[in-house]
C-alpha cells in the first residue's frame, strides 16, 4: 500500500502521556509527511511502521495507524466541503 517516498497525512498526533515531553509524538494532525523508510512489523494484521522526519526535524518511527495517504486525506476534505455546500 505505502512505499518509501510517499506523502502521508497525520490523523492521530496523540501522545501516550500528554504532560511528559519524552512521550510526545511531535506530529501535527493534518500535516503532510514523507515516508523515509517502512518497517513491516506484522503483515498478518497489517501493521507497519514509518520512519518520518517529525516536527522537530528528527527521523522517528511511527505506527502506520497514525496516518492516511494524501489522496485519502484529499477525498475526506472534499467530502466535508461538499456536505457543507449541501447544507446551504
Amino acid at each position: 500500500m505505502f512505499e518509501a517516498g510517499d506523502k502521508i497525512v497525520c490523523i492521530n498526533d496523540s501522545s501516550i502521556k500528554k504532560k511528559d515531553e519524552h512521550w510526545k509524538t511531535h506530529l501535527t494532525n493534518g500535516k503532510t509527511y514523507k515516508i523515509q523508510y517502512i518497517s513491516h512489523i506484522d503483515s498478518k494484521i497489517n501493521v507497519s511502521a514509518f520512519y518520518i522526519n517529525n516536527d522537530r526535524g528528527i527521523d522517528m518511527i511511527y505506527s502506520n495507524k497514525r496516518f492516511i495517504s494524501l489522496i485519502e486525506w484529499r477525498k475526506l476534505k472534499l467530502k466535508k466541503i461538499c456536505s457543507k455546500l449541501e447544507m446551504k
